[in-house]
């Protein structure tokens, strides 16, 4: 349902965050994370979306991630 809502928004990494919040697993939050990336209007505030990720290995997946769209 969250990707649905992505389909035709712009959204800024505070929103992103957000919605992450709706999600209890850290690797559920880093996959709608790598998801909502393309429609972020303010990706050099992308770290504090890496910075809501729970665990290390998964702020570590979402930056590498990251790394690969630049």
């Amino acid at each position: 349902m969250a990707a649905q809502e992505l389909k035709n928004r712009r959204l800024r990494s505070s929103e992103i965050i957000d919605l992450m919040e709706l999600f209890i697993r850290d690797d559920n939050k880093l996959a709608f994370a790598k998801y909502a990336y393309p429609s972020c209007i303010d990706k050099e505030n992308y770290d504090k979306v890496v910075d809501a990720l729970s665990f290390s290995s998964t702020r570590e997946k979402l930056t590498a991630f990251i790394k690969t769209q630049r």
